[in-house]
């Protein structure tokens, strides 16, 4: 599937929508009306709302890795505190008797 071509000096007006081009194969936009029909919907529209929804995906997948990224930074301070704390406990009770 190609994507859509886009040139440097187009600009897209406040709030309003841009044109373009998209090529897909046979078997893709067989595909696409085949969906679009079963769905009640332009293809324009079902185009518009998987990119819409990849999209969203996209941006979804990218904060998900920024709060895993903190949880394992905030998990490796955890650890380093309780070394610390286990040290100190080793340090306070002595050597362990059995």
């Amino acid at each position: 599937m190609a994507g859509a071509e886009r040139h440097e000096d187009e600009r897209v007006p406040a709030g309003g929508m841009v044109t373009t081009t998209v090529r897909f194969d046979a078997e893709t936009w067989e595909a696409i009306e085949r969906e679009a029909r079963r769905r009640g919907m332009s293809k324009a529209a079902l185009i518009r709302d998987a990119t819409v929804a990849q999209l969203a995906r996209v941006e979804a997948a990218a904060l998900v890795r920024a709060e895993l990224s903190a949880e394992l930074e905030a998990l490796g301070d955890l650890r380093r505190r309780v070394s610390i704390v286990e040290a100190a406990l080793r340090r306070l009770l002595g050597p362990r008797r059995r």
